[in-house]
């Protein structure tokens, strides 16, 4: 019943509830205490119960109890912190905030009724029907949830392919394709490694502005312009342009050329290489969510290009390889202000100091007021 609820499904839900924590009164305070599950640990587990529906096989879950519907699962499964149950699958995000205002009611009304109600929160995760997928460069991050290895992370992320479908692969290194081929031959998925498809590819580099893209596939060529930074974006957007010249084998819409083209020019990413000019003070932010080495490593190549003199200011969370990732960073920098991230999990500025090269100027900010308006321009302005 689960598998066939599932299909086609877009929003998955799930309520939770942390264990150990008592039945109270909700009286005004429900959202102030509430500590959600991470998204990505909730996304590890929504994977978790999609290969046991695919495969018949929940040894990986951890069933806490039965519902008339839906089971209730511990999490993490070793030592369970959560009560998590999956609602029965949402055909839109529009459903599911129904369900969402529905429940928050039925809560106020219990509350209103000195009810004492266990503390509840109802998160989501999107699901996909698998028509096509997609998979970009795989590096080593979030261990603790994907695996160890190259290997194993690619392993994990083959949980989209879907048997008969088409799924596009970027350029990967060596463990990541050859995890990838294999977890594809094992689903029946029809493979497309994006090195094969496309036949030419020659990028301009300007700055700030983005990429011009001049890209030739084996279905045809294009003269893209993309306002993404940096030139290993250029795979991302070839990659984008193989998957969305798949979309008929798929059973998705066709995509004229010009709409590939126009989607190209319009997409944005925020938080990656986003140039932010301060107003006033006559300079811009580059604001990069870079969060691991790989990430790190494509913005020191994007520095190096741009060359231009800049202020690093650095902030990151403890459980990050901080030894690959900050050294190279500050080496290029004309100074260094090291600062936290509002995060329990952040790694202390004096730690971070450590790291950076013994020639360098460093100024420790232990913390950084947040402003509502402009964010970026205020944090700079006080590191000034």
């Amino acid at each position: 019943m689960l598998r066939e609820q599932a299909q086609g499904a877009q929003v998955a839900a799930w309520k939770s509830h942390r264990r150990g924590d008592p039945a109270r009164s909700r009286d005004g305070r429900r959202h102030d205490d509430i500590v959600r599950i991470d998204p990505v640990e909730l996304g590890h587990l929504e994977q978790e119960v999609q290969r046991a529906l695919d495969g018949g096989d929940d040894a990986a879950l951890e069933v806490l109890g039965y519902g008339e519907i839906s089971l209730v699962l511990g999490w993490p499964v070793d030592q369970p912190r959560w009560a998590c149950k999956r609602l029965p699958p949402f055909p839109s995000t529009a459903a599911a905030d129904a369900y969402t205002d529905t429940l928050e009611e039925y809560l106020r009304e219990l509350d209103a009724l000195g009810v004492q109600v266990a503390r509840t929160d109802v998160q989501r995760v999107s699901m996909a029907d698998g028509r096509l997928a997609v998979v970009t460069a795989i590096a080593l991050d979030h261990q603790e949830f994907l695996g160890s290895t190259l290997d194993a992370i690619a392993r994990e992320k083959a949980g989209v392919l879907r048997t008969g479908q088409p799924a596009v692969f970027s350029p990967q290194l060596p463990d990541a394709a050859r995890a990838l081929a294999d977890e594809a031959g094992k689903r029946g998925a029809r493979a497309l490694d994006v090195g094969d498809e496309v036949v030419a590819m020659a990028v301009r580099f300007r700055g700030l502005a983005g990429l011009g893209i001049r890209l030739t596939t084996r279905q045809r060529s294009y003269e893209l312009e993309s306002a993404l930074s940096g030139r290993h974006q250029a795979w991302n957007v070839a990659t984008a342009v193989v998957a969305a010249e798949r979309f008929a084998a798929a059973g998705l819409p066709t995509l004229p050329p010009e709409a590939i083209v126009a989607g190209v020019a319009a997409c944005r990413w925020p938080g990656r290489l986003e140039a932010l000019p301060v107003p006033g003070a006559g300079t811009t932010v580059l604001l990069d969510a870079a969060h691991n080495p790989a990430g790190c490593k494509a913005l020191v190549e994007f520095l190096d290009e741009l060359d231009r003199p800049f202020t690093l200011l650095f902030g990151a969370l403890a459980d990050k390889d901080l030894g690959q990732m900050l050294p190279d960073l500050a080496a290029r920098a004309s100074r260094v202000v090291l600062t936290r991230p509002a995060s329990p999990r952040a790694a202390d500025p004096a730690t971070l100091a450590a790291l950076v090269p013994a020639a360098k100027s460093v100024r420790v900010e232990a913390r950084i007021e947040s402003h509502a308006k402009p964010p970026v321009a205020h944090g700079l302005a006080q590191a000034a």
